[in-house]
């Protein structure tokens, strides 16, 4: 698949959106397959922050490689540095951060699929509320480069003039599972 040149603009603080939105922006293009890859100048950070104890702050950046989206299905490839000031805590990839890539890769995936537009220096196009998740995670991910997500949508029905209820499936690199419900709203 071609991908257009690309410029950096200061509108945009996630640069990894011009190469989302260039190849979203076209004309209706789902179901089709699309790869979408990252050029490293334009990959951006998502990250998580918090403490479990004073001073004991953790920090995980994920930074998106690639992402796959095709008929009910999304997967991001990932990279992801680990940052703590806990003692003895191991280099993992922290279960929040799978939280926040879900919710991205969705709102990714619906524009995809609705045919909205991905350029973020616009407003918002969704508004999306997860109302259900389950998570289960035996045993940590230390890999720290090329560790994918996929998500599969189970269910996508609509529920209004503007409104959806979703149901999905994820996994990452079939060691973390989860599911999740969601109202989705198109602003």
């Amino acid at each position: 698949m071609k991908i257009n040149s690309h410029t950096d603009s200061d509108l945009f603080k996630s640069k990894e959106y011009l190469v989302i939105a260039n190849i979203l922006d076209q004309d209706s293009i789902y179901p089709n397959p699309v790869e979408i890859n990252i050029p490293y100048s334009l990959q951006s950070q998502s990250s998580i922050n918090f403490n479990v104890l004073p001073g004991k702050d953790v920090k995980e950046d994920i930074t998106i490689k690639k992402y796959i989206l095709k008929d009910r299905f999304i997967e991001a490839v990932f990279d992801r540095m680990y940052f703590s000031k806990m003692e003895q805590s191991p280099d993992h990839l922290i279960f929040l951060s799978v939280l926040v890539q879900l919710q991205k890769m969705i709102y990714v995936y619906l524009c995809y699929e609705f045919g909205l537009s991905m350029k973020l220096n616009r407003d918002e196009k969704l508004k999306i509320w997860p109302t259900n998740i389950n998570i289960n995670m035996p045993k940590m991910i230390t890999k720290t480069k090329n560790i994918s997500q996929k998500i599969k949508i189970k269910n996508l029905r609509k529920t209004g003039e503007k409104t959806y209820f979703g149901k999905c499936e994820s996994s990452v690199d079939g060691i973390i599972t989860l599911t999740a419900d969601a109202l989705i709203y198109i602003i």
